[in-house]
């Protein structure tokens, strides 16, 4: 007789199980959303990642389609965009609204709202915007496209994505602005 009351007296009642979920629940709420506010360097490092991934898409639909692409830095609003020709965007022949009369290819895409463009160089012209708008164009038949693009958050981190089109490479670099390489 002892043991069956040892043992009823040992577990929990649904109400307590339920009270503790309800408690966890509450307490999760409060606590998931300050998880992105914590690790702002993740953040930058992801954004890095996501524009690398679009100049890699840019530089292999040149090559596999054969005509030229760009992406459309947008500095002063944080925003870029890929473009290609109308006939691979099935749009309307004639001159599209991006840059050398291309037609956008998707939507424009928004930086997080605590990272931002820093500076854009391209290797080509060795031009470099804090401001404004600069396009790379991604030709299928020469080595345009390499670029660096440096972005920064609100902590002051920076995060450089530098893209050798020669190598058909995005390199990544945490905490500093990469350059180019100076032959001599």
């Amino acid at each position: 007789m002892r043991a069956r009351r040892a043992i009823a007296e040992g577990g929990f009642t649904l109400i307590e199980v339920t009270m503790v979920l309800v408690i966890v629940g509450i307490l999760l709420a409060f606590v998931l959303p300050k998880v992105d506010n914590m690790s702002p360097k993740y953040q930058l490092r992801a954004t890095a990642r996501d524009l690398g991934s679009t100049i890699d898409l840019a530089r292999a639909t040149a090559v596999t389609t054969g005509k030229t692409t760009a992406i459309l830095y947008d500095i002063a609003n944080n925003r870029y965009q890929l473009y290609g020709p109308p006939d691979m965007m099935e749009e309307q022949p004639g001159r599209g609204p991006g840059p050398r009369g291309m037609w956008p290819a998707g939507g424009s895409v928004a930086l997080p709202a605590s990272v931002k463009f820093a500076q854009v160089k391209r290797a080509d012209t060795n031009q470099q915007q804090q401001s404004g708008q600069l396009a790379v164009f991604f030709d299928p038949l020469s080595l345009d496209g390499s670029h660096i693009i440096v972005l920064q958050n609100d902590q002051g981190l920076v995060f450089s994505v530098k893209y050798n089109a020669l190598l058909s490479i995005a390199d990544y670099a945490e905490g500093q602005v990469a350059e180019f390489e100076t032959g001599g």
